[in-house]
């Protein structure tokens, strides 16, 4: 493969920035080499321009799998890199200041540093063709619009709804008794919604961005002024190490392109708290250690920081955000308070019966998430547009 090939190659991968977060792994002569150097890297970011949205093709005969993504673009899989070696997040200076490989606020796919394994990698694009493929089929079914049409956004905690787990059945959600939570929904709301799960567990919020922006949005439930989108997103980014301002910005990002992109209405959901704190904060330090160089010890400040801003920006923010607040086109609400329960030191904890993994609700955890959002929907479509 001559140098010229390499540097087209490598530009599949890259997106608009100075940094390429996705490194590529090839065979060839039984030997193997990185495909291309970082300075090489950055020279080709400077002399080509492209779309944030667009994997181009990559063309090469030497990767052992591909997968179509939405644009009939190739995607090539990694092959044989240890997904588990690469932090979202690193140290880059004494004073533990950290650098993300993936930005909440830019729209992203899944790389080697947001998913565990190469399997989760192939099932991620998976799901997203199938929901760019179910997009499609909702369009051509020119629904007359009987119903208005609610569309479900999130990760794992929304595809629970599903009884799935990157649309397969799993242990947890087995006994999370997800479907029939989601059809205690479905009758909380009258069957009254052409309701849309669209939700992949693990994703944070660049890749929902990216997602909505890569054809699984469909046209008619974006141009419906009738139409609710409620979102649930953002803890799988604090739980991969991103810090709690730009996690919200993230969120709020998220909610202006629905904004801009929909003409329906908006319904935000504050992030969940979460209590498996001490399983998972101490794979996260450096960079995120405490003063002392201790991983911290809960999840309750990031989350209440991450809702402080979210809450905030409803009146000091973006003024898209705040014009459409104020217009009741998009509510924030808070549904994570009936999992709170009082701690041993008086501190609140969350309640193990609904959340026994400390992190998804379960059966009644998630008819409990259920009556919360049906509330606020029902109250969105009763005040009209």
């Amino acid at each position: 493969m001559s140098g010229n090939d390499r540097m087209l190659n490598a530009r599949s991968y890259l997106r608009w920035r100075k940094k390429a977060y996705l490194i590529s792994f090839q065979r060839f002569n039984s030997r193997k080499y990185y495909c291309i150097a970082v300075p090489t890297i950055l020279t080709v970011v400077y002399m080509f321009s492209f779309s944030k949205k667009t994997l181009l093709d990559m063309k090469t005969s030497d990767a052992s799998i591909a997968l179509n993504t939405s644009r009939n673009s190739t995607l090539f899989v990694p092959d044989n890199v240890d997904f588990d070696t690469n932090p979202m997040c690193e140290a880059v200076s004494i004073e533990r200041e950290q650098e993300c490989h993936e930005i909440p606020t830019e729209p992203s796919p899944r790389t080697i540093y947001s998913c565990w394994n190469q399997k989760q990698f192939i099932d991620w694009f998976t799901m997203h063709n199938r929901y760019v493929s179910d997009a499609k089929l909702f369009d051509s079914e020119k629904r007359n619009y009987e119903r208005p049409v609610l569309m479900l956004i999130g990760d794992s905690i929304t595809e629970s709804f599903l009884g799935t787990s990157y649309g397969v059945e799993t242990e947890r959600t087995k006994s999370s008794y997800g479907e029939e939570a989601f059809r205690y929904f479905q009758t909380l709301l009258g069957n009254k919604y052409e309701t849309i799960v669209n939700a992949i567990s693990g994703d944070q919020v660049q890749h929902v961005l990216w997602r909505l922006q890569n054809g699984e949005l469909p046209q008619s439930a974006s141009s419906n002024n009738q139409a609710i989108f409620v979102i649930l997103i953002g803890t799988n980014n604090l739980g991969n190490g991103h810090l709690p301002n730009p996690t919200a910005q993230g969120i709020l990002e998220l909610t202006k392109e629905l904004l801009i992109q929909t003409k329906g209405k908006i319904v935000l959901l504050q992030v969940l708290p979460r209590g498996d704190g001490s399983k998972i904060l101490p794979k996260l330090c450096p960079p995120r250690c405490t003063e002392d160089e201790k991983p911290f010890q809960s999840f309750f400040p990031a989350v209440r920081k991450v809702n402080d801003k979210l809450q905030n920006a409803m009146s000091t923010g973006d003024e898209t955000i705040k014009m459409a607040y104020i217009s009741k086109r998009l509510a924030l609400i808070d549904c994570g308070e009936a999992f709170l329960v009082s701690g041993d030191s008086g501190m609140p904890d969350v309640n193990a019966t609904l959340m026994p993994d400390l992190l998804h609700p379960y059966e009644l955890g998630l008819k409990i998430m259920a009556d919360c959002i049906a509330k606020e929907v029902e109250a969105q479509r009763l005040a009209g547009g």
